[in-house]
């Protein structure tokens, strides 16, 4: 009987990653995404679909028939009819059509120190989505991540294009972060695939760094000149209002500089990646940051 699985995302950053390994090892890949027309590295080697969140029928009958089911689907910031409120929405509606086509196990990708309480609605929609799979009577497995980087993320590459391109970059605070591979990231979803156990894990690598030691690392491997100057939070913020508005969209927001002050990108959980991000930064630095990475471009248009 073949192996079926269902990568939401699959296309995506972390999700393509997750979709390379289910094929090594001979599983029949469903793949829905929000651009089913775009290139993708996979040929036809998968089966791709849009996400149908709006079609529940549907999704249902696409998810029957398969064993595992991995979501990687999220949203970074609100934009037009994209809000955190309707990503919850779509979120729920795809776990209730798993249980109804009885997948077996869920696969779920979140974010370290989430919570309902929380005042950014990227953590307190991750935290209600953790509760309605944990309360469905799926067999589970979340993972959270803090900042994941590897080759193709958005966060450490235009932190690497801001300092290419202004030779500036404003230090604000100096929260903690741990960072994980995206390849050891994939590794561990499939890992957690084949246990039994329903499991909710800090998915984070070997490396503690503060966010200084971060820029101070980024400006090293891309052997640029920079100044990095500590500056008050108000003026870090005004800063990137300006960006935001030369780029055209934010290349960072108010609640991610706010959710990164209160340390939520870090775990003291013992790591389940070995990959060293400041190794992987001087391995990659000569191309990391040559080109801004657009968010909208990416994921929602």
């Amino acid at each position: 009987m073949a192996k079926r699985a269902v990568v939401v995302g699959g296309t995506g950053f972390t999700g393509s990653r997750i979709v390379e390994r289910l094929l090594s090892q001979g599983f029949e890949v469903t793949v829905l995404t929000g651009h089913p027309a775009r290139p993708h590295p996979f040929d036809n080697k998968i089966n791709l679909k849009p996400f149908l969140f709006d079609q529940p029928h549907t999704l249902k009958e696409v998810l029957s028939g398969n064993t595992l089911l991995f979501n990687t689907y999220w949203i970074r910031f609100e934009m037009g009819e994209v809000t955190f409120e309707k990503a919850v929405k779509n979120t729920l509606t795809l776990f209730q059509a798993a249980k109804e086509a009885g997948v077996e196990r869920v696969i779920h990708i979140s974010i370290t120190n989430p919570s309902k309480e929380s005042p950014y609605p990227y953590f307190k929609g991750k935290a209600q989505i953790e509760e309605a799979l944990t309360s469905s009577g799926l067999s589970y497995a979340i993972l959270r991540p803090a900042l994941v980087f590897g080759k193709g993320d958005i966060l450490i590459n235009n932190i690497a294009w801001v300092i290419r391109s202004y030779h500036f970059f404003p230090v604000f605070g100096n929260p903690k972060l741990t960072p994980i591979y995206v390849e050891d990231l994939a590794d561990a979803a499939i890992r957690f695939s084949q246990e039994p156990k329903n499991v909710v894990i800090d998915a984070v690598g070997p490396e503690t760094l503060s966010f200084t030691e971060l820029l101070k690392t980024i400006k090293s491997a891309i052997r640029v000149r920079a100044l990095l100057l500590r500056t008050p939070l108000s003026v870090a913020l005004w800063l990137a209002e300006q960006l935001n508005a030369i780029l055209g969209e934010p290349i960072v927001t108010r609640d991610e500089i706010g959710a990164l002050l209160d340390n939520l990108l870090y775990s003291q959980s013992n790591p389940i990646g070995n990959t060293s991000l400041k190794k992987w930064l001087f391995e990659n630095g000569e191309e990391i940051g040559r080109e801004f990475a657009s968010e909208i471009k990416r994921h929602y248009v």
